[in-house]
């Protein structure tokens, strides 16, 4: 989350799911030691049950300055990256599942190992060392975003995946 420059609050929205208590406890431990002792608010459930929960949400992000994505299974396509992106954010997140069709690793933001708690703190701290290149890894993201998810190019992709199906005639 933004503060004085030189300065960064962080927030982890998440919680300890099965399989993965050990990794949990360490990054908990992590975010105890400077210097994020003191930076880190922990959210561990934020549960988006209608607009109201959404708005809050992106209002979360855009007091951010970057983006770290940990999930907790392998995901073909996390919608949370696309909203932070969409945030103007820089995202970190693990080269796993469908993230690397997401997030262009130095242009969007970066790859990481998945589950490696210090690769992950020399990520974010890498990020945050250098404002033009977050910036121009917010605003690529946010204009990738915006490509991938505008109306005219959804509705191109899904016609032409459902156009056989429709001009199929039953006999």
């Amino acid at each position: 989350m933004r503060r004085e420059p030189g300065r960064y609050h962080f927030l982890m929205v998440g919680r300890e799911v099965a399989g993965h208590e050990a990794f949990y406890r360490q990054c908990r431990a992590r975010m105890e030691r400077p210097p994020l002792a003191g930076n880190v608010t922990l959210v561990e459930d934020l549960a988006l049950t209608d607009r109201a929960a959404e708005a809050r949400l992106a209002s979360l992000y855009r007091c951010m300055d970057v983006f770290l994505h940990l999930p907790r299974c392998e995901d073909t396509f996390p919608t949370v990256i696309l909203e932070a992106m969409a945030c103007g954010l820089p995202v970190v997140a693990p080269a796993a599942g469908g993230i690397p069709e997401q997030v262009q690793d130095g242009r969007t933001g970066l790859l990481i190992s998945p589950f490696g708690c210090e690769t992950i703190v020399n990520a974010i701290q890498s990020v945050l060392s250098a404002p033009e290149t977050r910036a121009a890894m917010g605003s690529a993201g946010r204009r990738y975003c915006q490509e991938l998810v505008s109306r005219d190019r959804l509705a191109r992709e899904i016609e032409a995946i459902y156009r056989p199906f429709l001009e199929l005639r039953s006999e």
